[in-house]
């Protein structure tokens, strides 16, 4: 193997390797967010635990309060993990700082825009040469 080769087979592995890196990089911020809404999340299902194991341990067993307490902690902290998993692994523009939604296409343009049929190309709308 020459040198010529061997910089060549360094490069088909350093290019799929340094995307591989950009991509971990860009998405770190949508990460840390997300994390930082579990956490607020875990700590709001503490809290729920604790009212609703303290209002219902005055009317019910004790063993009933503490399943109940802890199935509903657990559901607000599914509840609210759940979409922000989601919105970290597609990317929405809601948890990427300064992200800005932008529409696929304009709703106002139909399948027409993305033809180019329709007025102004000599096509009418159905299809057919304009005449």
């Amino acid at each position: 193997m020459t040198g010529a080769q061997a910089g060549a087979s360094t490069d088909e592995i350093a290019g799929p390797a340094r995307s591989i890196l950009d991509t971990v990089v860009a998405s770190l911020p949508r990460l840390w967010i997300a994390l930082l809404l579990v956490v607020a999340g875990w700590a709001l299902s503490r809290l729920v635990r604790w009212l609703l194991h303290r209002s219902l341990r005055r009317r019910q067993t004790p063993s009933f309060a503490r399943v109940m307490s802890r199935l509903g902690g657990w559901l607000v902290l599914f509840l609210q993990a759940a979409p922000s998993f989601r919105a970290a692994v597609q990317g929405d523009a809601a948890l990427t700082p300064g992200g800005a939604v932008r529409p696929e296409s304009d709703p106002g343009q139909g399948s027409d825009a993305v033809h180019g049929s329709g007025p102004g190309t000599g096509d009418t709308v159905d299809g057919r040469p304009g005449s």
